[in-house]
């Protein structure tokens, strides 16, 4: 959800962002071997796997609990496949990725800083980019 929140915060006003996410939802990170739940569950009530929710519905509920409530307005998606790391049944598994084209309400607030690279656990960087000419924030 940080992430999220950070990124709205680099945008002007009617910027827009990329964001992909695997849908259905599952909340846990992938830690060795074992999984764990999130330290920062995102509100998808009604719209997890373990609920029954199918990709439609995930997509709803996060555009309705997690992005509007940020601020993010949904203004174009795709359902792509996602090709992921196997285990010991298979080499490789799909899934359905949400690419999604998000616009930010008008009256968001202005960027008022621009914050350094992030550190993610996996030892990766997290930068957001802004480009005022067009409006976007590029995630590298």
């Amino acid at each position: 959800h940080d992430l999220l929140t950070s990124c709205c915060k680099l945008l002007r006003p009617g910027g827009t962002i990329l964001v992909a996410l695997v849908l259905p939802w599952c909340p846990f990170v992938e830690d060795g071997t074992s999984k764990r739940p999130p330290k920062q569950p995102l509100p998808m009530t009604g719209g997890f796997c373990c609920q029954g929710a199918g990709f439609e519905a995930s997509l709803e509920v996060l555009a309705e609990k997690v992005l509007e409530p940020l601020g993010l307005h949904l203004q174009q998606w795709a359902k792509v496949p996602y090709l992921c790391r196997g285990d010991s049944n298979k080499a490789w598994y799909v899934l359905s990725d949400a690419v999604m084209v998000l616009k930010s309400s008008a009256d968001a607030p202005e960027v008022v800083e621009r914050r350094e690279p992030a550190r993610m656990p996996s030892g990766g960087v997290f930068s957001a980019v802004l480009c005022p000419q067009r409006k976007r924030v590029g995630l590298l």
